[in-house]
């Protein structure tokens, strides 16, 4: 665990040396999960004579937001975050998160100070060669400069040696689904699952109409042209996720840092829209991991309120538990912010991904979830 101290205190040094304020939110909170799909651990407490339900935040994202209504303008925290009902090789119930925040900045300016950040790491990476399980195969070579790569035909980056410097691929979810899929994708796809339109044409020659009135039966189709298993009663998001998980994903060169914009506006959490209908944000793919997911953040209490009212509809429509609502998020979120982008990195698999182990195994599961886990 050496290697691992070192490297959070670099990852705290480096952003401190960019003027981020560390700060510290609360392990208990009333609202621990705001996408549907993330279920937060809880418990109760006794406050006076009542007994009230808290959480555990799945990300320190709410709590940071408050400091940055208070007028705090860049702060990050490294945190323990936890998440229910998470499980395989590259999950983890309980996990370190880093989040950092900066007022008055584009996402394209942030998303390079980002990619500065990863890039420093893995330049300094600490000496990551022998672990508990033996002698490690690490990269070899450190990044002197960046090759920023525009993916043109396809996803699929050539084959590289462990001397290659690693290249940072910019690209968006709409250019590499149509690389790997030859079908087209739209945002209002994700906007009217209503509809009752259909798409019977060959991935070769669909042509796309401006505005497609029903998104989820057109992923459906696709799902169907590719030979994708799916479920009658999946979502549009999930119906997505096979296909990126299917055939985008597994396309992805793990020695290449993925930046990714541009996602469907039905998974935009708590990020802005752009002028294309796109959630305004991105993710980061490294070392076969995602590692992280950025925001152009969305400060709007009208909107906030009307996102927070759908994640709730759809936890209802997927018979998951109601998350608990933190009013004074929404109090706070009423002033008039200034544009703010934020990040949340999983910061065991960057380690992994910058010292090249395949899955989360440099971290040891406790005994107690290894024997759950075996028995599964």
């Amino acid at each position: 665990m050496i290697n691992w101290s070192r490297f959070l205190s670099q990852v705290r040094a480096e952003l401190e040396n960019a003027s981020y304020l560390e700060v510290r939110t609360p392990t208990l909170v009333p609202c621990g999960a705001v996408e549907p799909h993330l279920l937060a651990l809880s418990t109760t407490a006794k406050i006076g004579s009542r007994r009230v339900t808290l959480e555990l935040p799945t990300s320190p994202e709410l709590s940071l937001k408050k400091f940055l209504a208070e007028g705090l303008e860049n702060i990050f925290e490294i945190k323990s975050s936890f998440r229910d009902d998470e499980f395989g090789v590259n999950h983890r119930i309980e996990f370190t998160m880093l989040e950092f925040y900066k007022k008055n900045v584009t996402l394209e300016e942030f998303a390079l100070q980002v990619v500065e950040l990863i890039s420093t790491l893995f330049e300094n990476r600490a000496s990551t060669q022998t672990h508990a399980h033996g002698q490690h195969p690490s990269l070899k070579g450190a990044i002197s400069s960046h090759a920023f790569v525009q993916s043109e035909s396809s996803p699929q980056m050539p084959t590289r040696t462990k001397e290659c410097k690693p290249e940072v691929v910019f690209d968006s979810v709409a250019d590499l689904f149509k690389s790997g899929t030859s079908f087209e994708l739209n945002p209002e796809f994700f906007c009217n699952s209503e509809a009752t339109n259909a798409i019977n044409a060959t991935p070769r020659d669909y042509a796309l109409p401006a505005v497609s009135s029903d998104g989820k039966q057109y992923l459906k189709n696709v799902c169907t042209k590719l030979q994708l298993d799916y479920n009658q009663d999946d979502s549009i998001d999930d119906l997505f996720h096979r296909i990126w998980i299917s055939k985008i994903e597994p396309n992805f060169d793990p020695k290449c840092i993925y930046l990714i914009k541009d996602y469907p506006p039905s998974q935009g959490a708590l990020a802005k829209l752009n002028s294309e209908g796109w959630s305004d944000r991105f993710e980061i793919y490294f070392g076969g991991f995602e590692v992280a997911n950025a925001y152009n953040e969305l400060f709007d209490p009208v909107q906030l309120k009307e996102r927070f009212r759908k994640n709730q509809e759809e936890r209802r429509l997927q018979g998951r538990p109601l998350s608990g609502i933190d009013e004074e998020f929404f109090e706070k979120s009423s002033g008039d912010l200034e544009p703010c982008c934020g990040i949340a990195i999983g910061l065991e698999r960057l380690f992994c991904a910058i010292n090249g182990f395949e899955d989360l195994s440099y971290f040891p599961l406790a005994t107690w979830e290894k024997k759950l886990r075996q028995d599964e």
